[in-house]
């Protein structure tokens, strides 16, 4: 789940339970950005999942033979070319997860050895081996039931199964009957692209057949023309007399719907390293569709949950208004310190790439920490995430971070274990003289070019 953000489904009274969800943002584990995210279901560039990546395995406690394990099996699926080994190694990789089931991301998430794998396979745009490899045991857990039934194929625009409890979207799921279609129309298109039976183009193609009443703008008559804000409010033009919003955003090749049904908006002022910025919140109530990562995990907290999850929407960020603490130090941090650094940014250096732009994001959070718990949370998930390579910008900022932090600080960037020591007040301090010294570099211009201060 590349670069970034959310999770989705019907957000109820807090009972995880077939299609229904609440809790959403501060459970468990990229859409914009955030977690926020490698593949086809991975981190977002339109979204806003905030984070660096989920840890399968607590990283500060070093690497055990279970990790080792889960990663030697982990390359092996990754690195599998042929159709019928994949879904093999899929399979050596859950018994991996079931030696590592204790687990957990968090504190308030325990995480089965099921969603451990589901949340590796959205990640690595792997979910159709791993579902092959699941269907030689489907009974195993209800979570592998549950992904099974939503994954089955089955004919466009089909009804739920009213005897199947977690199937989506139901009748009884509190959707009205157009926002119901909508729905389904997306949970087809999901889960064509992510089982790698349609393209995208013959996916939107199907999705926008089956928007009835819907009339998408500037189409062109191209797939590839369909502009996800005029699809948004297209939509929310025709579910206005339910008293539904909608927003459509494309995120990792995928059209990813957000319903709800009222919000309210909140304006904050935000100090940055650099000055202050402005950051504009939408805490959406009543939550009826959430993503498709949210539908194709089944609701499972710990796989579409995260440190807190957002949408973009220009410069708005949209949360949901269940489960987003907005005095806590997560918020203040993850969301709101990177956002304003980001409409900062924006407002006052020249263009920056999607790694420089994550890097100083993240820099940002870790600038604006204010307890050690949360700074060795925050340095966990950064750990976890880092990876070399400009093809994953995320990934690279979160190394590019570990490196020049790690330097600063007299820390080896790859022992997870040291960073467990590092103090609030002087990962603060660290992160925020970075941050100054990359707008140096950032505005920097050589023989008329601005320079690029993220090593490859």
């Amino acid at each position: 789940m590349l670069g970034g953000e959310v999770s989705g489904g019907v957000v109820s009274g807090g009972v995880v339970s077939g299609g229904v969800v609440s809790g959403g943002v501060m459970s468990g584990g990229e859409v914009s950005g955030g977690v926020v995210s490698a593949g086809p279901m991975g981190r977002g560039a339109e979204s806003a999942m905030y984070g660096m990546g989920r840890p399968g395995c607590n990283p500060a406690a070093g690497p055990t033979m279970k990790s080792v394990m889960q990663r030697t099996v982990l390359g092996i699926a990754f690195s599998a070319q042929a159709p019928r080994v994949r879904p093999l190694a899929w399979a050596l990789l859950s018994l991996c997860a079931w030696l590592c089931a204790g687990c957990a991301s968090g504190p308030a998430s325990p995480r089965g050895p099921d969603a451990v794998l589901l949340e590796q396979a959205l990640d690595a745009g792997e979910l159709a081996a791993l579902v092959e490899a699941w269907r030689a045991q489907p009974d195993a857990t209800a979570l592998r039931r549950c992904v099974l039934h939503r994954l089955q194929p089955r004919d466009p625009g089909s009804a739920a199964d009213p005897d199947a409890p977690d199937d989506w979207p139901r009748d009884d799921a509190g959707l009205p009957a157009s926002a119901l279609a909508a729905a389904a129309a997306f949970a087809d298109a999901w889960r064509g692209q992510l089982l790698g039976v349609l393209a995208r183009d013959e996916a939107e193609e199907r999705l926008a057949r089956s928007l009835a009443g819907v009339s998408i703008e500037q189409r062109a008559g191209l797939p590839e023309a369909i502009e996800p804000s005029l699809l948004g409010a297209a939509l929310t033009r025709s579910l206005a007399t339910e008293g539904v919003q909608a927003f459509v955003a494309r995120r990792d090749g995928l059209l990813d719907l957000l319903l709800w049904r009222t919000d309210e908006r909140r304006t904050y002022d935000v100090r940055v390293p650099d000055g202050r910025a402005e950051v504009q919140v939408r805490l959406l109530d009543g939550v009826l569709v959430h993503g498709a990562r949210a539908w194709a995990s089944c609701d499972a907290p710990a796989v579409h949950g995260g440190v807190m999850t957002a949408w973009r929407d220009g410069t708005q960020l949209l949360l949901p208004l269940a489960g987003t603490d907005t005095d806590s130090e997560t918020f203040r941090a993850h969301v709101l310190a990177r956002e304003a650094q980001r409409q900062w940014d924006g407002q006052h250096l020249p263009p920056l790439d999607d790694a420089e732009r994550h890097y100083r994001a993240a820099l940002a959070e870790l600038a604006r920490v204010e307890s050690d718990g949360y700074a060795r949370a925050a340095l966990a998930r950064l750990v976890a995430a880092a990876r070399r390579g400009r093809g994953e910008p995320e990934a690279h900022a979160a190394w590019a971070v570990a490196q020049a932090l790690g330097q600063l600080l007299g820390i080896a960037p790859e022992s997870a274990a040291a960073w467990a020591g590092v103090r609030a007040n002087s990962l603060q301090a660290s992160a925020a003289s970075l941050l100054r010294a990359s707008t140096s570099a950032a505005i920097a211009v050589i023989d008329g070019e601005r320079v690029h201060f993220l090593p490859d």
